[in-house]
């Protein structure tokens, strides 16, 4: 693994005759900076190298000089994160499950938690287990209030907007499911 001291003391002691340039691994530049040192040129250039080392973030010197090793340490990062976001979902689904079980009956509380919808279901519990709708439209009738939630919003090829599951209510409880 290479390192920025390293190379910005080679840069400051033998950088006219490209010594930085070789252990970085840009034997080009180097090969350029010895057939040039008996001018002056490659010992400005090694000082302008330096303070370039120098000032360099630790994350772009890897990116710039160690492009697999950064790779994988990115990739590294990635996988942790995702296993972050998997544990956080997980105890996420937990706390709700538990503060959901505090307000319904057993029996009700796991399918709740685990987002599922059933006809005979009232609309306090659709809210707990899917959240507020994306879309919804009411209609006021002689015998109560009817309502259709939409949920799972994407957007549709012919441009418009488009559900994933529609729910149907009728006085506040789930009389229909439909999956569009």
């Amino acid at each position: 693994m290479k390192s920025k001291l390293i190379a910005a003391v080679l840069a400051i002691t033998l950088g006219f005759l490209g010594a930085h340039k070789f252990y970085l691994g840009r034997t080009k530049q180097a090969v350029l900076y010895m057939t040039l040192f008996w001018t002056t040129i490659p010992a400005l250039l090694a000082l302008v190298d330096f303070f370039v080392l120098i000032f360099m973030s630790d994350d772009l010197f890897e990116q710039t000089y160690m492009p697999e090793f950064y790779r994988t340490k990115i990739e590294a990062l990635r996988r942790e994160n995702d296993k972050n976001k998997k544990e956080n979902e997980k105890m996420r689904r937990e706390v709700h499950a538990a503060s959901i079980e505090n307000q319904y009956q057993e029996k009700y509380a796991q399918a709740i938690a685990d987002e599922k919808v059933w006809i005979g279901m009232n609309k306090e519990m659709l809210i707990a287990a899917f959240g507020y709708p994306e879309k919804e439209k009411k209609h006021l009738t002689k015998e109560g209030t009817n309502e259709r939630y939409y949920y799972g919003e994407y957007p549709h090829p012919q441009g418009h907007r488009a559900y994933r599951l529609e729910v149907q209510l009728e006085n506040e409880e789930v009389i229909g499911i439909k999956e569009l």
